[in-house]
């Protein structure tokens, strides 16, 4: 399970601002998520080539802060100061597979079945920075942390 959140949003509850959620990420990928995963589809198949044989897996996603699947990168009000995105990637002893909800979760629904239904075996955070001023991007800095 990967969630990256922006703990800094301003928002109407106390969770954190989802950017991305996906989870059932196969451990042959270990080495790299694949890229160009597609935005706007619940299950996407993504080719891996575990041990040099190339399969079909599916990723699944979770609803975002947007309303949306996907990842959505940061973009921080300008003038805001810098918000501290989280990359939490937690390993737990099974899967949920496609029919595990009804329709795309949400944090809450996807950490709370994560929580109910496997163990965590470790989890591995990094957070990130980022600011936005007079139109200019800027990456102040990042920092990592395992924790298992």
């Amino acid at each position: 399970v990967l969630t990256v959140e922006d703990i800094d949003a301003v928002g109407g509850n106390q969770d954190p601002f989802v950017h991305w959620m996906l989870y059932d990420i196969p451990a042959e990928i270990f080495h790299a998520l694949p890229q160009h995963i597609k935005s706007g589809s619940f299950t996407n198949k993504v080719e891996v080539s575990p041990r040099g044989i190339l399969d079909t897996v599916p990723l699944l996603q979770g609803v975002n802060s947007f309303g949306s699947l996907g990842y959505r990168g940061p973009e921080p009000p300008i003038g805001m100061g810098a918000h501290r995105y989280f990359f939490h990637l937690y390993a737990i002893d099974g899967a949920f597979g496609e029919e595990a909800f009804e329709s795309p979760p949400t944090r809450s629904e996807l950490l709370g079945a994560m929580y109910s239904k496997f163990n965590v075996l470790g989890k591995g955070v990094l957070m990130g920075t980022y600011e936005r001023a007079d139109n200019e991007r800027r990456l102040r800095g990042s920092r990592s942390r395992h924790i298992s």
